[in-house]
């Protein structure tokens, strides 16, 4: 959304949060259901490119971390564009918005493991 224009409704999205990630993405329908244009694009490369890195649609969003009793607010981040329906998830959060965090995991929970996430 460029200055002056209005901006869009809050949007909830099942997300993944992923250590490995440099930057924090989101699939082409929550980006058409927010009505953002693209900024610029972006280079990215993980296990599904095969080691090519694809060109991707780059957006300026403001995201929000909501938990019952507190939520923070990461305005002007610059997410990419990816696919990602076959995950069952909307996006992933990655180091971009995590490096204002504290993101705990403990493996010793049993099962999938738990984490704990402070902002």
């Amino acid at each position: 959304m460029g200055a002056g224009m209005d901006i869009p409704q809050p949007f909830l999205a099942r997300v993944l949060i992923d250590t490995g990630a440099t930057c924090s993405c989101f699939d082409p329908t929550v980006v058409k259901q927010l009505g953002y244009e693209a900024t610029g694009v972006a280079h990215i490369l993980s296990p599904s490119t095969e080691g090519k890195p694809v060109l991707c649609l780059q957006y300026d969003m403001s995201i929000t971390l909501i938990h019952p009793t507190l939520s923070r607010t990461f305005p002007n981040v610059q997410v990419a564009e990816c696919e990602f329906k076959e995950f069952g998830i909307q996006g992933l959060i990655g180091r971009d918005i995590l490096k204002h965090c504290l993101f705990i995991f403990d493996g010793q929970l049993g099962g999938v493991g738990g984490f704990t996430l402070s902002f």
